[in-house]
């Protein structure tokens, strides 16, 4: 079986979020801690942050894997959905599994896999705790794929800590359509007696957090009340920060390719999960920090998150799947030098595309693109809808072939915005 063989099996055989949305998801952790003991429980043998959250849980990742990283610890990564390869969903010290390990993993467990009928994630969640407790790293980082109580990573049953980013409105016909039902679930991941840092506070929900981890007799920081976080720009394809603890008074001033003014929240949450971790007898120093926080696109090689693609002219991208990853999009685009002239978008039909389109500000040229999954909005109907509203819109099948029309229409001193579902992401050619 060839690596091609392998992918197309697991896409092919087996349900996923990605192809068939909630239908592509098992109920429950059954499988998935069947599948594990079968090969022997590795994620019993991982010392793993646990991190889950509506928006800020990937960057949050990447940056402590980063961190940790720089500090000289053997740091695995698990994150989702990729963006160009499946193997960048499961890193360690930056590098993707090797091809053939995923190849081996499927053969070798075929038999399994067809007596458990797990889903794709299932899947995907035992491979990497197998890979990582076969290699011996010194720390996991595991982001959860979808919610927190009931996601398959959520077998780790001690994890060092857990962080919480923020909490909104997303996958609401699965997780709840109010935000205090939907932090319980992000909030399932609390374990008893293991530290928690939610990095941003709300009214709306901090009850329900805080009720679970007074139930469970687990400390819990807000992190945004512990430092102080300030956005000092961006430049060139980086952004600025300088975030205090107040209560020793400790600053960093920071700089990244992750450079959204949104990073303010997460980079608090990060900061205070490093302190958590110091007390824990991990080795993480000030120049550990600000060197995983400026290296974090070489050392995990993110994509996607403010990412500047191109300088002359400008383009950058964001992975802004919902509305309340939009209103921080707007907000960085009030920000920038530069004013932004031309909108590449394209959005997952469950993602209600009309929240976003209603929001385009005024004088921005819009193009509305496809891509390649089942659940992708059509262009055309994007299109009539932004031009009922007023807009100056345009629709394209393919983005590459979208970006070049952006530039050929993009005003004098204004830059090109990509943003929408990571599946069209995924298909840019420089990404």
């Amino acid at each position: 079986m060839t690596f091609k063989e392998a992918t197309q099996y697991l896409f092919s055989s087996f349900p996923s979020f990605e192809k068939s949305g909630k239908t592509g998801i098992n109920e429950g952790l059954k499988i998935t801690r069947d599948f594990l003991h079968a090969i022997g429980d590795p994620h019993l043998k991982l010392r793993c942050v646990h991190i889950a959250g509506t928006n800020g849980k990937g960057s949050s990742s990447h940056f402590l894997a980063s961190i940790l990283q720089e500090a000289g610890y053997k740091t695995a990564l698990f994150t989702s959905p990729h963006v160009k390869s499946f193997t960048e969903r499961i890193r360690i010290n930056g590098q993707e599994i090797p091809e053939q390990e995923v190849v081996d993993f499927i053969t070798q467990h075929q038999q399994l896999l067809n007596e458990l009928t797990p889903s794709f994630f299932e899947i995907t969640t035992v491979m990497a705790f197998h890979y990582f407790a076969a290699q011996g790293v010194d720390i996991a980082i595991i982001e959860t794929g979808l919610g927190g109580r009931l996601d398959s990573s959520n077998v780790i049953e001690q994890p060092l800590a857990c962080l919480i980013t923020n909490i909104g409105f997303d996958h609401t016909e699965m997780l709840g359509s109010d935000l205090p039902t939907i932090a319980g679930e992000k909030a399932g991941i609390i374990k008893a007696y293991r530290p928690v840092v939610q990095s941003e506070s709300n009214e709306s929900y901090n009850e329900v957090i805080r009720y679970r981890a007074e139930a469970l007799n687990a400390p819990l920081t807000l992190a945004s009340e512990r430092w102080s976080a300030e956005y000092i720009g961006w430049k060139n394809g980086a952004g600025k920060f300088k975030l205090t603890d107040t209560i020793t008074h400790d600053q960093y001033l920071l700089q990244t390719e992750l450079a959204g003014i949104y990073q303010t929240y997460n980079l608090c949450g990060v900061l205070e999960m490093c302190r958590i971790l110091v007390s824990l007898d991990y080795a993480i120093d000030h120049s550990s920090i600000e060197r995983g926080i400026q290296r974090v696109i070489i050392n995990t090689h993110m994509k996607g998150r403010w990412q500047t693609l191109s300088l002359e002219p400008l383009i950058i991208c964001d992975a802004v799947h919902n509305v309340s990853g939009w209103k921080q999009v707007l907000l960085q685009l009030s920000l920038m030098p530069q004013p932004c002239g031309v909108m590449v978008l394209g959005f997952s039909s469950d993602k209600k595309p009309e929240q976003f389109i209603d929001t385009i500000p005024t004088g921005i040229k819009v193009i509305f693109s496809g891509f390649q999954n089942k659940r992708a909005s059509d262009p055309q109907t994007l299109l009539d809808y932004a031009r009922s509203k007023g807009v100056e819109a345009y629709a394209t099948v393919n983005v590459n072939e979208t970006v070049e029309k952006a530039k050929a229409i993009l005003p004098k001193g204004s830059f090109i915005f990509v943003g929408g579902s990571i599946y069209l992401l995924s298909e840019l050619n420089n990404i």
